[in-house]
């Protein structure tokens, strides 16, 4: 049954099963409220509008990204691989420092794939000369491109999203027909690449 759900496009998440459609659908829905955060921050902060976005679209796939990736990964603290070895490892148990075991240790997970998927980014963006964000005036920074209390945060950003949000919002996505999610998930790929690749040739063009 799994082999044949692989090769429908589809994602179990014990006993939850989606098309691959929805997860797609997801991450641009969370890169959008990246986006959406990112300015509104910013101009709190500022006091006037500034992109933060890398792409001319309003969507920062660094929020995106992660988030669907460790749900790929992981799924959610109650359901999934993480679920599933947990309770393969501790059993089903119910009691508080249980309860409170699980989400510890998912949010030390969410927070070690938080702090790679920044680093990697930020990595990959300074070797063509853009820097997305900066932590070098926070404390224990490294490179400007992580530091420990940025890490911590997004530890409990992630871990209260994939145990509050993230189940509704794929489940609202894959009320959706699925043949207009297909459309819509080539159209925003096809956008969002040529988007892309658009941002980094003009970084390359020469003056």
């Amino acid at each position: 049954m799994k082999d044949r759900a692989k090769k429908n496009g589809i994602i179990e998440t014990k006993g939850k099963r989606y098309d691959v459609t929805v997860v797609t659908l997801a991450f641009f829905v969370i890169s959008f409220l990246g986006w959406a955060y990112e300015t509104a921050l910013m101009y709190l902060w500022h006091g006037r509008y500034f992109d933060r976005g890398f792409l001319t679209l309003p969507f920062c796939p660094i929020y995106g990204a992660p988030v669907c990736l460790l749900y790929l990964l992981l799924g959610t603290p109650q359901a999934g691989k993480f679920a599933s070895f947990f309770e393969g490892r501790f059993g089903q148990k119910t009691g508080a420092f249980w309860v409170f075991l699980r989400y510890v240790l998912y949010f030390l997970l969410s927070a070690a794939f938080a702090t790679f998927a920044e680093l990697s980014v930020g990595l990959l963006f300074e070797g063509v000369g853009v820097s997305l964000w900066s932590y070098s005036d926070q404390p224990l920074n490294f490179r400007g491109h992580i530091c420990l209390h940025v890490s911590l945060l997004w530890g409990v950003l992630l871990t209260v999203f994939m145990r509050f949000i993230m189940p509704s919002l794929l489940r609202l996505l894959a009320k959706i027909p699925k043949k207009f999610r297909g459309i819509l998930c080539l159209l925003l790929l096809t956008a969002t690449l040529v988007d892309f690749f658009w941002n980094i040739a003009a970084l390359v063009r020469p003056y």
